[in-house]
């Protein structure tokens, strides 16, 4: 297969990376990720990459390539963050602390630019890594939180 570019439209060789439902091109997530959400084990995988669909509004999550099987919420543990509502976005998986629990910690809090290690701290909580199993991308939450915390010091600031 030749080295995908992305643009679907001009590509004359056959990929199927794209959502089998909305056709949007998914991002790759390790397999490991995607087993340990599943509700139900039993589910066939084959050895080809999977993906997590990033369309919004489409109901798929996982989806493999050359298996006719996908995954939508109802088949898997958690609720992915950009698939759910702002009140029920998690952002960190491993400790389940949504993007309301950052705004509330934020907007009662006279420090200014708070990290994510702050936000650990005054939650109590211990950071551990565990990401792999408990993030849907099957990545650090990092980034993620950084882009939170902004939106929260926003939110804070348009009050």
């Amino acid at each position: 297969m030749n080295k995908c570019d992305q643009n679907c439209n001009t590509c004359s060789s056959k990929c199927n990376n794209g959502c089998p439902i909305c056709n949007v091109l998914g991002k790759n997530v390790p397999l490991i990720t995607v087993t340990s959400l599943l509700k139900d084990k039993n589910h066939y995988l084959n050895d080809n990459n999977i993906y997590i669909c990033i369309n919004r509004k489409c109901p798929v999550i996982y989806y493999q390539e050359e298996n006719p099987k996908y995954f939508t919420k109802d088949d898997i543990k958690t609720q992915i963050w950009f698939k759910s509502s702002l009140n029920e976005q998690i952002i960190c998986y491993c400790h389940n602390i949504k993007l309301t629990d950052i705004i509330e910690i934020i907007k009662n809090s006279d420090e200014e630019n708070l990290t994510k290690e702050k936000i650990f701290e005054k939650l109590n909580i211990k950071e551990e890594n565990n990401c792999i199993y408990h993030n849907p991308l099957g990545e650090s939450c990092d980034k993620l939180f950084k882009n939170a915390i902004e939106f929260a010091y926003k939110q804070k600031n348009n009050e």
